[in-house]
């Protein structure tokens, strides 16, 4: 029997909160239920995405977040940016540094200041053997937070 009382099935998304608290399992019940209502609402989506990588399910996350930058083409929530971000952080892990470094470039532009996406944003173009595109993003987020030296 799973979180949500019913009994596991081929369907990964009732086992993604297998070791997760019971307040974290009533979260991503009452936002999957709440995306169903309503599949075109970007913050529902975005904390559906939140909530499936923090309990490590990662295709879930990659899928919500997804959905968010769609739904929100423009990047006018700033949760969009967020999105891109970890998207882009995804694609580092897969070393899909192009498409990483796409969503990187948008999570940035969305939110100037996201010091986390412009160092993830200096990787991706380090490992693309960008080393002066690298240098500009690291500077850019030492810039923004010192304490990151």
């Amino acid at each position: 029997m799973s979180h949500f009382g019913a009994s596991p099935s081929n369907d990964t998304r009732n086992t993604a909160c297998d070791a997760c608290g019971p307040a974290t399992a009533k979260a991503l019940a009452a936002l999957r239920q709440a995306s169903t209502l309503a599949p075109d609402k970007v913050d529902r989506r975005f904390w559906l995405g939140i909530i499936y990588a923090q309990v490590d399910s990662v295709p879930q996350a990659r899928q919500e977040f997804n959905q968010v930058t769609k739904l929100d083409s423009l990047g006018a929530q700033k949760t969009t940016g967020v999105a891109h971000r970890q998207l882009g952080f995804y694609l580092l892990l897969d070393k899909n540094y192009p498409a990483a470094i796409r969503h990187l470039d948008r999570a940035v532009t969305i939110e100037p200041k996201d010091t986390q996406a412009w160092g993830w944003l200096g990787q991706g173009q380090q490992n693309s053997g960008n080393r002066a595109k690298a240098c500009e993003c690291y500077k850019r987020a030492l810039e923004l937070d010192p304490a990151q030296a």
